[in-house]
């Protein structure tokens, strides 16, 4: 059981869930006060950052194939779309 919300989630897009990840899940994780949502899309690739400000996720950062997202929150991390698909 967790006891505290995490201050991440990522989520790896799949088309028999895709719409539950971005909708179902995504109030949940407003409801759970979740700080960051970052969504893989193995298909294009893309990575999606979302943070949560006031009472909503709103786009931080969108990155696609071979550019780099380089995160200072909640963790230190440098990612590639195209690499975490591979």
């Amino acid at each position: 059981m967790i006891e505290e919300t995490p201050l991440l989630a990522v989520e790896v897009l799949s088309p028999s869930t895709k719409q539950r990840d971005l909708s179902l899940k995504r109030r949940y994780y407003t409801d759970a006060g979740l700080s960051w949502h970052w969504i893989v899309n193995p298909k294009q690739p893309r990575l999606t950052v979302l943070r949560l400000e006031g009472d909503r996720f709103v786009e931080h950062a969108v990155v696609t194939g071979d550019e780099e997202y380089v995160a200072t929150e909640p963790v230190e991390a440098t990612l590639v779309p195209s690499a975490l698909v591979s």
